[in-house]
């Protein structure tokens, strides 16, 4: 039975020609597909034979990393700064890819609105890096409008922190199949707190506040997880200070953004902090997402 696109009612396809020769053009139609599915077909197959559609036995979900921060994460893949990001990348070559979500000049005020949209991810995230708070203890009395009082700043980074653990909730609703998805794992955390600042609209001891509640927030979410395992923190204010004061101001080259030196810290720092609290996620750990060129070559692909 064929519903006809012109009449209100179902009847037989046939009945859609006249009727002195309705059967036989239902014939000659129906042969007319059967032909042109199987020209389809026949056209598909030449076209794998000759390269130009590739098997789908290499289609696979890339796991990734996710940076998300302000101008100290969106400038991370600043090659004339030896951003932090980009050698992140470098590092894991073609095993995951790193996704940079810094956005300048934002505050927790504002990244809290847009968690849904940066957390619901087509690739299973293996780690999330949170890096706020460099805004966010602006005097209110020079930048009232990106000022986020302390009380504030530790509710808005638990939320962030709640969305990052459920980036893989997403992934998983539609229907992935990598292992990280497939098993409901949340991405692992790795929290960085924010560096001191050297400009007159940031007071080093109100930073420290701010420091502090990051690494309170931090460890509050992982008791609270129920896989405390799976969230550091990254005491970069802290890592940052112990080089001195004339040392640690080498680390910015505005006084506020990280310079090449202060990129490489930061690496140096991540990449040590992933080897000891989740070594699994070593970049020699992780499989290559594709056969090397030493199995195209070996014939073993």
């Amino acid at each position: 039975i064929f519903s006809s696109p012109f009449a209100g009612f179902s009847l037989p396809m046939y009945r859609m020609f006249p009727r002195k020769f309705g059967k036989r053009l239902f014939a000659a139609y129906t042969l007319v597909l059967f032909a042109a599915a199987l020209l389809v077909i026949k056209v598909g197959q030449s076209l794998k034979r000759r390269g130009f559609i590739q098997e789908a036995r290499f289609t696979k979900e890339v796991p990734c990393i996710v940076l998300f921060g302000d101008s100290l994460t969106q400038h991370s893949f600043n090659p004339e700064l030896n951003g932090w990001g980009a050698a992140l990348q470098h590092w894991y070559g073609a095993r995951l890819d790193v996704f940079n979500r810094g956005l300048s000049g934002y505050t927790t005020r504002w990244a809290r609105q847009i968690t849904e949209a940066v957390f619901c991810l087509r690739q299973p995230a293996l780690l999330v890096t949170v890096f706020f708070g460099s805004n966010d203890h602006v005097a209110a009395s020079s930048r009232p409008e990106y000022h986020v009082p302390l009380a504030e700043y530790e509710a808005n980074l638990m939320a962030i922190l709640h969305a990052a653990w459920a980036a893989n909730r997403c992934v998983s609703q539609r229907g992935l199949s990598w292992r990280v998805a497939r098993s409901f794992l949340p991405p692992r955390l790795v929290v960085i707190t924010p560096p001191p600042s050297g400009r007159p609209d940031r007071d080093p001891m109100v930073c420290r506040q701010y420091a502090e509640t990051c690494k309170k927030v931090a460890h509050d979410f992982a008791r609270s997880s129920g896989h405390p395992d799976r969230v550091t923190v990254l005491d970069l204010h802290e890592a940052v200070v112990s080089l001195g004061e004339t040392r640690w101001e080498e680390m910015f080259h505005d006084q506020l953004h990280l310079s090449a030196e202060g990129n490489g810290l930061v690496f140096q720092l991540l990449k040590r902090k992933i080897e000891e609290f989740a070594p699994e996620l070593s970049a020699d750990s992780v499989p290559f997402t594709y056969p090397r060129h030493t199995a195209w070559a070996a014939g073993e692909v």
